[in-house]
């Protein structure tokens, strides 16, 4: 991802905290710089900016985060502007 997403900026938009675990709300505004693997096969990089909407679920243990899962719609709107298509909000 680090090849393929430059020019990272991530803003955390809201975090609620219980117990050991952690919820993050972010943005991060990147730039579609590289080409990728998907499961949707190679996305060609676009050049194009675009912000990235998700949220990270934390669960920390006594040696730090135990585990981490991570949902976005990175993925959707590299589809979208590999094709020369502009995602939905821009």
């Amino acid at each position: 991802v680090w090849n393929v997403l430059t020019h990272r900026t991530m803003k955390m938009q809201n975090l609620l905290v219980c117990g050991n675990t952690a919820v993050m709300e972010y943005t991060e505004d990147v730039t579609h710089a590289g080409t990728g693997g998907s499961t949707y096969g190679e996305i060609a990089g676009s050049g194009k900016e675009f912000t990235i909407h998700g949220c990270g679920i934390m669960v920390f243990d006594e040696e730090g985060i135990k585990e981490l899962r991570v949902y976005s719609n990175a993925l959707f709107h590299m589809l979208a502007l590999s094709q020369g298509l502009q995602p939905a909000g821009h």
